[in-house]
């Protein structure tokens, strides 16, 4: 059928020509449509933000130890040839005790006329001569006049009245030292001593004990001819617990109570310690 246009007839030929030629022949419907439609804006994409990449830690080399140089050595001074020592030939030893033994001591049998055989050494000062050593009260003094026993020579001995005192020097005292003995006199039946032993106890504590008296002695031949005392007991009466004591004797002036010879006195000569060996 033929189409006018502007009072021409146009040929539905040349129509569908100009129309084909006006779509491309590749288009769809939908282009076809598309084609007339308001187009869309296009959509602006964000963009995503790039991660920055965390840098690794660049790993500090470890320094080498730098070799130290070789040390130059030094020679060294040649040494001086000291001089020979000269040996000085060493003092002769002293021989020690045993262990918690006191040291031993000279002896000899100085009662033995008196039928002790005993050996026996003399207490420090127990002769009484210069030097001796004790410590005397008022009361106590050395007068001239040695025993006459014969256990010491010498020329001194111990005078006691009443009431004075004499302390021996400290000695040691171990369990060989059983008993110690004198040369002992007084002048009137009125007179007397007592022997006392001073020693510090296994706690500490300084221990007095009397050991002996004048009343222990034999005086049938007379007041004031000297005797020798009694054994007088020493280490026996001592706890010394398997050691060694330090020991000082004490001798006292005593006077019997009704005192009728008012200048009485006693005396004390040659000291002894038994150090417990038989001959």
């Amino acid at each position: 059928m033929p189409l006018r246009k502007q009072g021409t007839i146009i040929p539905i030929a040349i129509a569908i020509s100009l129309s084909t030629a006006l779509v491309p022949s590749s288009a769809s419907a939908f282009d076809w449509q598309s084609m007339f439609a308001t187009p869309k804006p296009a959509a602006t994409a964000t963009p995503k933000p790039t991660a920055t990449p965390t840098p690794k830690p660049t790993a500090t080399p470890t320094p080498k130890p730098t070799a130290a140089p070789a040390a130059t050595a030094t020679p060294a001074p040649a040494a001086t040839a000291a001089p020979a020592a000269t040996a000085t030939p060493a003092p002769a030893a002293t021989p020690e005790p045993a262990a918690n033994k006191c040291t031993p001591m000279p002896t000899s049998k100085a009662f033995s006329k008196y039928g002790d055989d005993a050996d026996y050494f003399l207490a420090p000062g127990g002769g009484f001569e210069s030097g001796h050593g004790w410590k005397l009260t008022s009361g106590a003094s050395v007068v001239s006049g040695n025993d006459n026993l014969g256990i010491t020579s010498g020329s001194k001995a111990l005078q006691l009245a009443p009431g004075g005192t004499a302390t021996s020097p400290a000695f040691c005292v171990d369990d060989t030292l059983p008993s110690f003995r004198f040369g002992a006199k007084v002048s009137s039946l009125d007179g007397g001593y007592i022997a006392v032993v001073i020693y510090r106890d296994a706690a500490g504590k300084i221990t007095n004990a009397q050991f002996t008296s004048s009343g222990d002695g034999d005086y049938w031949n007379g007041a004031t001819a000297w005797n020798p005392s009694a054994i007088s007991p020493l280490a026996t009466k001592i706890p010394l617990n398997g050691g060694t004591a330090s020991v000082q004797l004490m001798f006292v002036g005593t006077m019997k109570a009704y005192g009728i010879f008012v200048g009485s006195k006693a005396y004390i000569d040659s000291v002894m310690v038994d150090p417990y060996r038989r001959g």
